[in-house]
């Protein structure tokens, strides 16, 4: 049966005549876990997007923990505001050391950063920016792989791949005989065994590389 109404508090009647379900109160961030569904086909701002490439706009899938939505999307605003206005700015908020790519291709930027960057560190990372799916699990899995191994890959589902470590200087060896357009993953590999060092590997995951793509990730 359903509690009486108690018009000393306010209560003057219920809006439910049967009993409750023995439900209790949540006191948790994770008691209020909420997922959010795209409708790809009948969504209209989602097809808006699809439809006018030129237009400056993303499309994000957040993972947030005690965040009320209306604050977390004015913290995104403000921080992004901050990137487009000064991209100085990225460097302090994260404590980052922004680089100008330098290079005709691809495969060059890729061998001069890899060249420049592992004069300063005992192991260097080169890892793709359109890996939604990419973790700081990962990451420090592939650090740690290093630890016993000369290199580390991550392959990707395109038949590339969205990481690359390895320990020491870099010696040109990695990407070399290699196209500027298409840096294969058994290309690499096939690199790393001629030269006689050791590798280990990290789980595949998928690039996003067409619009396509954001709907099967």
């Amino acid at each position: 049966m359903s509690s009486p109404a108690r018009p000393e508090v306010g209560k003057e009647e219920y809006l439910s005549k049967s009993s409750g379900i023995g439900g209790k109160l949540r006191k948790l961030p994770e008691d209020f876990e909420v997922l959010e569904f795209i409708e790809t086909d009948t969504d209209p701002h989602w097809n808006w997007a699809r439809e006018n490439r030129r237009g400056k706009h993303y499309i994000v899938r957040i993972t947030a923990k005690n965040w009320d939505t209306h604050v977390l999307v004015k913290e995104l605003s403000r921080r992004l505001s901050k990137i487009v206005e000064n991209p100085d700015n990225i460097e302090n908020e994260y404590s980052l050391s922004l680089k100008n790519q330098i290079g005709n291709s691809l495969y060059e930027r890729m061998e001069y950063c890899l060249s420049i960057q592992s004069r300063d560190f005992s192991k260097t990372l080169l890892i793709g920016s359109d890996i939604p799916s990419l973790s700081s699990e990962i990451i420090n899995d592939a650090i740690r792989v290093l630890d016993y191994k000369d290199y580390v890959l991550g392959p990707s589902k395109d038949g590339g791949f969205y990481l690359l470590g390895f320990k020491g200087v870099y010696k040109n060896i990695i990407l070399k005989s290699q196209n500027n357009k298409t840096i294969l993953f058994k290309c690499i590999i096939e690199n790393i065994k001629d030269s006689s060092s050791t590798y280990g590997m990290i789980p595949m995951l998928k690039d996003i590389d067409t619009e396509e793509d954001l709907l099967v990730i």
